[in-house]
């Protein structure tokens, strides 16, 4: 569903899958809590993502306050359109950063 890559407490996390939707939230709220330590930072690449429902919004702000509870933070990029247009209807955008390409996100977070 996700692959991660760290370069030191940055992880990037790649989705392999299309969507964040109620058939697999709960994997990836799972998956999202072995790479959670203290002072982490995430940078999550929506690329391939082109559906979220609420199911996956909730993780998401799940997952944003883990991470901030251990003294971390999390940033978002690479989101289409339809995603982008969804976090703004939400107000998400007004509660995690989304960026537009990898470079940009992770700068934010160094």
């Amino acid at each position: 569903m996700i692959r991660v890559s760290f370069v030191g407490k940055l992880a990037t996390v790649f989705f392999e899958v299309d969507h964040v939707d109620s058939s697999n939230y709960k994997e990836f709220k799972g998956m999202m809590q072995h790479y959670m330590a203290e002072n982490a930072k995430f940078v999550f690449d929506l690329g391939a993502v082109k559906f979220i429902d609420s199911s996956g919004l909730g993780a998401f702000l799940s997952i944003l306050r883990d991470v901030r509870k251990l003294g971390g933070d999390m940033v978002m990029c690479g989101a289409g359109a339809a995603i982008r247009i969804l976090f703004d209807l939400v107000q998400l955008s007004k509660v995690i950063q989304v960026f537009s390409d990898r470079d940009e996100a992770e700068r934010a977070l160094a």
